[in-house]
Formats: C-alpha cells, structure tokens, sequence
C-alpha cells in the first residue's frame, strides 16, 4: 500500500478534485446571491409548459418584427 501512496501526487489529486467541486460551489451561491436581481423572463422555469409550445393567436407564429 506504500507503493501507491508514493506514486500518487497528492497535490494534484486535491487540486483536481477540490477545484472543481469548489467552483461548483461558488456557482450556486453566485446564483442564489443573484437571483433576487434577475427580473423573473431570465428564471428557469420548472413548472408549465415551455415558452415555445404557447398557443399565441395571430396570423404566424413566426419571428416578431
């Protein structure tokens, strides 16, 4: 088990788990620090229809101009 212990670089494996896990982190807390700023068009949406299935009367459907 020493064998394994030697050949493995501990500060890099750190680095490549904790960076990652630590900038995971910094997103959500950015996000919940953020959200209340947002107006409510840029929220997800996790209940409903999605905004591209609504049934909008009018001539088309298409781009607006």
């Amino acid at each position: 088990m020493g064998k394994l212990r030697d050949s493995v670089d501990a500060r890099a494996l750190r680095f490549a788990v904790g960076f990652p896990l630590m900038l995971a982190a910094a997103f959500v807390v950015c996000a919940f620090l953020l959200r209340s700023d947002l107006p409510a068009s840029l929220a997800v949406r996790w209940a409903g229809e999605p905004p591209w299935t609504s049934r909008r009367s009018g001539p088309s459907s298409g781009p607006v101009r």
